[in-house]
Protein backbone atom coordinates (compact mmCIF):
# COMPACT_ATOMS: atom_id res chain seq x y z
CA UNK A 1 0.00 0.00 0.00
CA UNK A 2 3.07 2.63 0.98
CA UNK A 3 4.84 1.55 -2.09
CA UNK A 4 1.42 2.43 -4.42
CA UNK A 5 0.84 5.78 -2.55
CA UNK A 6 4.66 7.10 -2.67
CA UNK A 7 4.32 6.59 -6.26
CA UNK A 8 0.76 7.83 -6.61
CA UNK A 9 2.33 11.44 -5.07
CA UNK A 10 5.52 11.22 -6.66
CA UNK A 11 3.72 10.75 -10.40
CA UNK A 12 1.48 13.35 -9.19
CA UNK A 13 4.07 15.89 -8.30
CA UNK A 14 6.21 14.93 -11.32
CA UNK A 15 3.20 15.41 -14.29
CA UNK A 16 3.24 19.28 -13.35
CA UNK A 17 6.91 19.69 -12.91
CA UNK A 18 6.94 18.52 -16.76
CA UNK A 19 4.57 20.40 -17.79
CA UNK A 20 6.46 23.60 -16.11
CA UNK A 21 9.78 22.52 -17.92
CA UNK A 22 8.27 22.27 -21.12
CA UNK A 23 6.43 26.05 -20.46
CA UNK A 24 9.87 27.71 -19.62
CA UNK A 25 11.62 25.62 -22.51
CA UNK A 26 8.82 27.46 -25.26
CA UNK A 27 9.20 30.90 -23.35
CA UNK A 28 12.73 30.63 -23.50
CA UNK A 29 12.31 29.89 -27.22
CA UNK A 30 9.97 32.72 -27.71
CA UNK A 31 11.85 35.55 -25.78
CA UNK A 32 14.29 37.23 -27.58
CA UNK A 33 17.93 37.33 -25.37
CA UNK A 34 19.18 40.65 -25.86
CA UNK A 35 20.86 43.18 -23.25
CA UNK A 36 17.21 44.55 -22.79
CA UNK A 37 15.55 41.50 -20.59
CA UNK A 38 18.36 39.97 -18.68
CA UNK A 39 16.68 39.71 -15.66
CA UNK A 40 13.44 37.91 -17.11
CA UNK A 41 16.22 35.21 -18.67
CA UNK A 42 17.73 35.45 -15.35
CA UNK A 43 14.59 34.63 -13.42
CA UNK A 44 13.70 31.83 -16.16
CA UNK A 45 17.10 30.03 -15.21
CA UNK A 46 16.52 30.31 -11.73
CA UNK A 47 12.73 28.82 -12.28
CA UNK A 48 14.00 26.31 -14.61
CA UNK A 49 16.83 25.06 -12.25
CA UNK A 50 13.96 24.69 -9.22
CA UNK A 51 12.26 22.34 -10.89
CA UNK A 52 14.83 20.31 -12.16
CA UNK A 53 15.58 19.83 -8.82
CA UNK A 54 12.34 18.86 -7.63
CA UNK A 55 12.26 16.51 -10.73
CA UNK A 56 15.60 14.73 -9.33
CA UNK A 57 14.35 14.65 -5.98
CA UNK A 58 11.31 12.72 -7.43
CA UNK A 59 13.75 10.43 -9.05
CA UNK A 60 16.10 9.87 -5.99
CA UNK A 61 12.19 8.79 -4.18
CA UNK A 62 11.31 6.62 -6.45
CA UNK A 63 14.61 4.58 -6.29
CA UNK A 64 14.38 4.67 -2.60
CA UNK A 65 11.38 3.73 -2.34
CA UNK A 66 12.64 0.43 -5.19
CA UNK A 67 15.62 -0.32 -3.21
CA UNK A 68 13.47 -0.11 0.02
CA UNK A 69 10.49 -2.68 -0.95
CA UNK A 70 13.26 -4.72 -2.62
CA UNK A 71 14.80 -5.04 1.26
CA UNK A 72 11.50 -5.81 2.56
CA UNK A 73 11.04 -8.55 0.09
CA UNK A 74 14.07 -10.18 1.30
CA UNK A 75 13.61 -9.80 4.66
CA UNK A 76 10.07 -10.88 4.39
CA UNK A 77 11.72 -13.97 2.58
CA UNK A 78 14.24 -15.03 5.59
CA UNK A 79 16.98 -14.32 3.84
CA UNK A 80 19.60 -11.76 4.35
CA UNK A 81 19.74 -8.36 2.48
CA UNK A 82 23.54 -9.12 1.67
CA UNK A 83 23.32 -12.77 0.25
Amino acid sequence: MRVFYVRYIATSIRNPLNNAVLGLKLLRDDMFYDDQEPERARLLDNVELSCNEATDLLDELFAYDKMDSHVEKVVREGRRPWD
